[in-house]
């Protein structure tokens, strides 16, 4: 069941490519039951049969990058053809014969603005090609003849010498550009810079690139005599609002176009973060896949490399991402020898609908190019992040939602559980939570502040609140029997009330006064419901004013800050999110929709063989104790 009643089911047809682009326009139909909408891919021929036009359904200005083959469109419009061949009305040339109202064309406008400002339109995500200013720009698509007359109408209007010949695909005409003195350059490219650059283009009226210029308010030469676009907000609304439709890859649902741009927004920043990763290394086999989707560039994710010689031969001078934990030998010695950045990478902290240690892939991770949030030795890009980022009232706003619905649902780092917990009577003590963690887990040993393990900080709980109803809840890992951390049963019996396995985490925080943790996670997860969090070691959450810290202070952390900007912060700039059903980067919403969702995590052979694996483990370290 979904957890969120107002979010659209998922779309089984979503992966049906043709099923769900035609699916953007319903009312193209030849009244038979017979659709005559086609892939541009197919045979327009088959179409034929319907009508006097063929339809074919195009990508819109607003692409998917190539993170999966044949993902699915964020886009589309539809062109015509008629059975003659010469091109015929189509969904944006109809669209500028009804002009729209005030409000529609200032909205048109709006999203135009957006969409040039931050360049996320067509293959915004392939490599940059620089141009001289002022260069002309022909786009050698469409037929052998009719590329050819482009590009000889463009060498009647300016020098060869300022002429750049774009090339979507292999073309006879680009012989007759480079005898001429034109230069050439191959797509797919990013079309902003050239675009930027551009003093006109010359192209066919529909060509993705036109449509762009028009945007940009770049002048357009098509290939008919008179050209019906001219740039205005008019033309903006025909191409953007009129004649596209939109429709979320998540779910296949229709949405507007604003909503369709901050889809692209997101994947503009990824793709250009991804950019700079040449190689991954130290990835366990089982997330090998996943890994490679949260580092993909939009053309293509960077190879695995087991050891340090070669990782760094195959990142090319470009960043080397690497499991925190699994660093091969010698790779941050001979990466900085080298000048080459080293991504230390771990999973997010909304991770998935299952344990990480059960071989369940996760949907979100960090990357941190400065250090690690969970070292308070040194600095990380989360700590500088918080230290210094803007925290607008719209991105602060999105937390608090982000925020409130982590809270609603009881969303944790490996699930939701939307539960109420039912304590024994505590006689009026205070209830006071302390969060198992793993013994060797890196945050423990290097942000513990010296505490040795959960049996040493049970202990130090009690000394601290002898009058307090203590409540211990074990590591689920641990309880799993895949990782270390058990408390002696003797430990347990002197210094705790009670024991909890298996209840889940966000119904025991609501159920308790207080938190008192080394490094949990448990501890931010307190804050966002408003409960006093008592700090023995410095995690990532300390030293903003939100907790009461007891290990030494932090001196690099001087900013106070609310609960909703470290929300901001840490799940909204901080962490990278993948769709664990369509394996597209996705916002922390989405992926919130999936932790909700079961058949998003389904579990697998080396799972199943994992658990029982774990279940052997638990059970042998009960006979041994």
């Amino acid at each position: 069941m979904n957890a969120n009643p107002d979010t659209p089911p998922f779309n089984a047809g979503l992966f049906n490519a043709a099923q769900s682009r035609i699916a953007m326009f319903p009312e193209l139909d030849d009244g038979a039951g017979i659709r005559i909408v086609l892939d541009s891919r197919d045979d327009p021929a088959l179409a034929s049969r319907g009508g006097c036009l063929v339809w074919v359904l195009a990508p819109g200005p607003l692409l998917t990058p190539r993170f999966r083959p044949d993902a699915p469109w964020l886009s589309g419009t539809v062109t015509a053809t008629w059975r003659d061949g010469t091109p015929g009305p189509g969904t944006i040339e109809a669209a500028l014969r009804r002009p729209p109202g005030p409000a529609a064309l200032a909205r048109a406008r709006a999203a135009a603005a957006r969409l040039v400002d931050e360049g996320l339109g067509g293959t915004f995500w392939a490599q940059h090609t620089t141009v001289p200013p002022g260069h002309i720009l022909v786009v050698a698509s469409g037929s052998p003849a009719r590329a050819a007359a482009r590009l000889e109408a463009a060498l009647v209007a300016h020098k060869p010498s300022d002429i750049v010949l774009l090339l979507p695909a292999p073309h006879p005409v680009v012989r007759r550009a480079r005898r001429a003195g034109c230069s050439v350059t191959h797509a797919p490219t990013d079309p902003w810079p050239l675009l930027a650059a551009a003093a006109a283009l010359h192209a066919g009226a529909m060509d993705p690139l036109a449509l762009l210029a028009r945007l940009a308010r770049v002048p357009v030469h098509a290939d008919a005599d008179d050209d019906p676009w001219p740039a205005s907000d008019l033309t903006d609304h025909a191409i953007l609002l009129g004649g596209t439709r939109y429709a979320d890859p998540f779910t296949g649902e229709p949405i507007e176009c604003e909503a369709a741009l901050d889809i692209a927004a997101e994947w503009r920043r990824v793709t250009r973060l991804n950019r700079g990763v040449g190689a991954l290394t130290g990835m366990s086999f089982w997330k090998r896949q996943r890994m490679a989707t949260f580092f993909h560039d939009g053309e293509r994710p960077p190879p695995h490399a087991r050891s340090t010689p070669d990782a760094l031969r195959a990142a090319q001078g470009r960043a080397v991402a690497a499991w925190s934990s699994r660093l091969p030998t010698g790779l941050i010695e001979r990466a900085h020898a080298r000048g080459t950045p080293v991504l230390r990478v771990e999973d997010g902290f909304v991770r998935s609908a299952g344990l990480g240690s059960g071989f369940l892939p996760p949907g979100s991770v960090i990357a941190d190019a400065t250090g690690i949030y969970y070292d308070p030795a040194a600095p990380s890009d989360l700590e500088t992040l918080l230290q210094t980022a803007p925290f607008p009232p719209a991105l602060v706003a999105r937390a608090h939602a982000l925020a409130a619905r982590l809270v609603r649902d009881g969303v944790t780092k490996y699930g939701a559980v939307a539960a109420a917990v039912s304590l024994p009577d505590a006689g009026g003590r205070r209830r006071v939570l302390v969060p198992g963690q793993v013994a060797d887990d890196l945050s423990v040993r290097l942000g513990g502040a010296g505490i040795q393990g959960n049996a040493e900080l049970l202990a130090r709980v009690r000394a601290r609140n002898p009058g307090a109803y203590v409540i211990y809840k074990p590591h689920p890992d641990v309880d799993a029997g895949h990782r270390t951390g058990a408390v002696p049963p003797a430990a347990l019996a002197r210094d705790a009330d009670l024991v909890l396995r298996g209840t889940p985490m966000a119904a025991l925080i609501d159920a308790v006064d207080e938190v008192h943790t080394l490094t949990s996670l448990a501890g931010f997860e307190a804050l966002l419901r408003h409960k006093r969090v008592v700090v023995h070691g410095q995690p990532f959450y300390a030293g903003w004013g939100l907790t009461e810290d007891l290990a030494p202070a932090f001196p690099r952390r001087t900013r106070r800050l609310t609960i909703d900007e470290l929300t901001a912060g840490l799940l909204l700039l901080y962490a990278r999110y993948v769709d664990p059903i369509t394996e597209l980067p996705c916002p922390a919403e989405v992926l919130l929709d999936r932790i909700a969702t079961q058949h998003a995590w389904p579990e697998t052979r080396l799972m199943r063989l994992r658990r029982w694996q774990g279940a052997l483990r638990a059970r042998l370290a009960q006979l041994r104790s």
